[in-house]
């Protein structure tokens, strides 16, 4: 992804897919931006049991390739696993949160 050179690790990535009324159909499946990424790479995996509006992706990437694309995308995905790369995440959003503090 983006040209990045480190180590490819498997990610677990939640992905927002609004479903119907029976919780079961996507409303509106866009998973455009994944292939978009990834290619025809990425495997679905099931629906979060907690959230039907969200549906859990496995895909193949460098840490730091997919750390940035999860801030490109931060409205519809979240990193799940493995915890390195979501404390990734979450050290870029510190870093971002003090470079652009309201005062």
């Amino acid at each position: 992804l983006n040209m990045s050179y480190d180590e490819p690790v498997m990610v677990k990535v939640k992905i927002y897919s609004p479903k119907a009324e029976d919780k079961k159909t996507s409303k509106k499946p866009d998973y455009a931006f994944l292939h978009d990424s990834f290619g025809s790479t990425f495997r679905y995996s099931e629906t979060d049991k907690a959230d039907p509006d969200y549906d859990i992706f496995w895909v193949k990437c460098s840490p730091y390739g997919i750390t940035n694309w999860a801030l490109q995308f931060s409205d519809r995905v979240e990193i799940l696993e493995p915890q390195d790369v979501r404390d990734r995440v979450v050290e870029k959003i510190k870093n971002l949160n003090k470079k652009y503090e309201i005062r």
